[in-house]
């Protein structure tokens, strides 16, 4: 009875266990006048490529796309966070968020790809 009630347990643990570390890229929302502002916002030490534009398709099929005006001295990095604001309540934008993520240390930049 003991090895069916730890089997139980684990079991248990295993099925609530913590959620994946974030990634190299994360959404920020928040409410202004007339919407959203959608902020993207790299791990500490990654940088967000200004060569492919990021990109956010919404479940109805809308396509937001984020830009800031700094940009690194050869122009293939955002300086800043890019940003959108969109029409609507924060909580209305779901969707498939695309950037590329250029991690240090690392000789290319990456696709990601994060379910918002």
């Amino acid at each position: 009875m003991l090895k069916a009630g730890l089997f139980l347990l684990l079991a248990l643990a295993a099925c609530t266990r913590a959620p994946a570390a974030a990634g190299p890229l994360a959404m920020t929302r928040e409410p202004v006048v007339g919407g959203t502002r959608l902020l993207l916002v790299a791990e500490a030490g990654a940088r967000i490529s200004a060569d492919y534009v990021p990109t956010l398709t919404l479940d109805d099929g809308t396509i937001v796309r984020f830009d800031t005006t700094a940009l690194s001295s050869d122009s293939a990095y955002f300086a800043a966070p890019p940003s959108a604001v969109v029409g609507g309540a924060a909580s209305a934008m779901h969707g498939l968020l695309k950037a590329s993520v250029c991690r240090e240390h690392e000789a290319v930049c990456r696709l990601v790809k994060l379910e918002v």
